[in-house]
């Protein structure tokens, strides 16, 4: 059994729907990319059942999604224990899929440290179990989810490409769904069928058009700086939207525009940085 480490991209929502709410979860439908903002997972296996897990060197980590996913893939595939050390570069409570690339990470470095069968059903049914964007973590790149964790239908697309990262404090998940439940939404429904279509066959163009986050109204009103943010990049030339239930947003357009309105967010007091899309989720290292 050997140390394991992987890196765990973050994603963007490139656009989001409520489509209802069953059994006290929102339905959502959700186009999905990877991003080069990442975190970097370590697996050191150990001589008895424990498992720990810490974030950048002393942060416990016993309730986190990290933790959820060792124990169900210790049980499942009974693994011995293991230290689980997790360095963030993906901004929390951002809307960027942190804590969930964390548990997507964790899953595959175990099964590899441990040699156990990588079975792609039964990670897809841990993933699930943990959270219901963690199985499109496990691989990342171009994805609709619809409804629960089992609705994923992964698409091929022109990949690459810059995108503009930016925000200021955060958006609780739960309170931004409650605001939606309370009437605070969009009244422009993304059509994620035209969405897709004009990624796969590149039209950067048509695919503008159809950035839409319904919650980004439930979440500005949680953090009004959402849509300082957004007016910026707009200003600048940029394509934004929000992304997850933020506080999060991106900007896509020319590089020179990304840039300047990088400049003028960061005069702000916002966190902004220009990455990259990237076509796949976790790399081994």
């Amino acid at each position: 059994m050997n140390s394991v480490s992987v890196k765990v991209y973050g994603k963007i929502n490139l656009s989001l729907g409520v489509r209802g709410s069953e059994n006290g979860y929102h339905i959502l439908d959700t186009v999905m990319a990877s991003i080069s903002v990442f975190d970097v997972v370590s697996v050191c296996p150990r001589n008895d059942d424990e498992i720990t897990v810490t974030f950048d060197g002393n942060r416990d980590g016993s309730g986190s999604n990290a933790m959820k996913a060792a124990l169900l893939t210790q049980a499942v595939f009974c693994t011995g224990g293991a230290d689980i050390k997790i360095t963030t570069g993906i901004p929390s409570g951002a809307g960027l899929g942190g804590s969930s690339a964390d548990a997507a990470g964790v899953i595959r470095a175990m099964i590899r440290a441990f040699g156990a069968a990588a079975d792609e059903e039964i990670s897809d049914k841990i993933a699930a179990s943990v959270g219901s964007d963690v199985p499109y973590m496990l691989t990342g790149g171009y994805a609709r989810l619809t409804g629960t964790a089992t609705g994923l239908t992964r698409f091929g697309a022109p990949c690459g490409g810059k995108i503009l990262l930016t925000g200021k404090g955060k958006v609780d998940t739960g309170e931004c769904f409650r605001a939606f439940d309370n009437g605070i939404k969009g009244k422009v429904r993304p059509d994620n069928d035209r969405l897709i279509a004009a990624l796969t066959r590149g039209d950067v163009t048509a695919a503008n058009g159809e950035l839409i986050n319904e919650l980004m109204p439930a979440a500005t009103s949680l953090n009004p700086t959402i849509a300082e943010a957004i007016a910026v990049m707009r200003a600048h030339g940029l394509k934004a939207s929000m992304t997850g239930s933020g506080a999060y947003s991106f900007g896509l357009g020319r590089g020179e525009d990304m840039k300047a309105a990088e400049t003028e967010l960061k005069a702000r007091g916002f966190n902004a940085f220009i990455a990259e899309l990237v076509p796949s989720g976790i790399e081994f290292i």
